[in-house]
């Protein structure tokens, strides 16, 4: 559902910049992906407030659109189309904030797994392996 999807948007991703994120608990040796928007108070607020308001207007079309359709009057035609401008400029800016955020998203996860497949990483990630075993430590 759209409600709980831009809910847990709002809240997972949208934070304030002056918030400490909590560190998740995970097993040794594994490799976490996040992604978050920071900003401060008033751009998270405003968001949300974005957010909202396409939900809102996207439950307004799904629901309450159907009467306003009627083909066969060129008067009722007319403002339909003046709602539906109306509906696309509201939501039109978040909609290319999604985009520009997958956009971004993309863009890190590929560079994450450009850098994991170097010969570089590589060696990076055995060197810290091995620094971190319980036999050099023992060594150490």
């Amino acid at each position: 559902m759209l409600g709980h999807l831009v809910e847990k948007y709002g809240n997972e991703f949208l934070q304030d910049a002056g918030e400490k994120v909590a560190d998740e608990d995970r097993p040794a040796g594994w490799f976490s992906f996040s992604f978050r928007i920071s900003g401060d108070t008033e751009f998270v607020e405003s968001m949300r407030r974005d957010l909202k308001l396409m939900t809102d207007e996207r439950n307004e079309l799904v629901h309450h659109f159907l009467p306003r359709w009627q083909p066969d009057s060129p008067e009722k035609m007319t403002e339909t189309l003046v709602y539906l401008d109306a509906q696309s400029e509201k939501v039109l800016p978040m909609h290319e904030h999604l985009k520009s955020t997958v956009t971004r998203m993309q863009a890190s996860r590929r560079l994450l797994s450009n850098i994991m497949a170097s010969p570089e990483y590589e060696k990076q990630s055995e060197l810290m392996w091995l620094q971190s075993s319980l036999l050099v430590n023992l060594f150490a």
